[in-house]
């Protein structure tokens, strides 16, 4: 798979990626088996609702999905990842959604687990674009503006990890809280491009009823025949950036 010369690569954002940068990225697969539409492929703990709604996210063409929990007091409200992928002893792996406050709450939480150290959660305020509580190796809340947010979550596995349902997006009743009250009317979030992936969080890989794997990307520039001389000095420049500490 190529990336075009001088045609930039990104997420679709307002803006219409008027960043400088050309994204280039490795081979990743997504083993959340569907990204968008929650009512396949996820286990739904306490929720009322999770249909698609007429409020458009930050992914190009595709409405989120509103999350309504339950009426129910004190209750473990959260999307769970089906799938059948098994990480590997001492590697990584990384949950990643585009998200927007609901009426209802406010905070909303991502939750991995491991087989030596259990749940680990990190608690994201989606009314002031913070991080809380964090018990993972690495977590990030990006703004992408017209209050819709990017939250990712990194963990450490010291074994292999075999209860993968236990992967999940957690709808949090406050920081550090991973139970809320919903009254089975109100949204309390928006939900869309939800990605699981070992190793380190990557730009979104859609998935619709399966596993998806975007190819290796290599940049490159095939010069006109006219430079195809001898004696000739070409410089070339370039810039290479890390989205995060890895």
């Amino acid at each position: 798979q190529k990336t075009a010369y001088e045609i930039y690569q990104c997420d679709w954002s307002s803006d219409v990626c008027s960043s400088d940068l050309i994204l280039i990225e490795e081979a990743k697969t997504n083993v959340a088996q569907e990204s968008s539409d929650f009512t396949t492929w996820w286990d739904l703990i306490g929720l009322t609702s999770v249909a698609k709604g007429t409020v458009q996210s930050p992914v190009q063409n595709e409405m989120y999905s509103e999350i309504i929990p339950d009426a129910v007091v004190n209750s473990f409200t959260m999307i769970r990842v089906i799938t059948g992928q098994t990480f590997s002893a001492n590697t990584t792996v990384s949950l990643q959604a585009k998200v927007r406050n609901g009426a209802g709450g406010t905070w909303i939480a991502i939750r991995t687990n491991s087989a030596a150290t259990g749940l680990n959660y990190t608690y994201f305020d989606l009314n002031n674009g913070v991080i809380g509580t964090d018990q993972h190796a690495y977590s990030s809340i990006e703004d992408l503006g017209n209050g819709d947010y990017l939250i990712t979550a990194t963990h450490q596995l010291s074994g292999g990890d075999t209860v993968l349902s236990d992967h999940a997006i957690v709808i949090a009743g406050a920081d550090n809280n991973p139970q809320s009250t919903g009254d089975g009317i109100a949204i309390w979030a928006y939900l869309t491009a939800a990605q699981l992936e070992a190793g380190v969080p990557t730009s979104y890989i859609p998935s619709t009823g399966g596993t998806t794997t975007r190819n290796k990307e290599v940049c490159e520039y095939d010069f006109p025949t006219a430079f195809n001389t001898p004696n000739i000095d070409i410089n070339m420049s370039g810039r290479f950036e890390l989205p995060y500490d890895a």
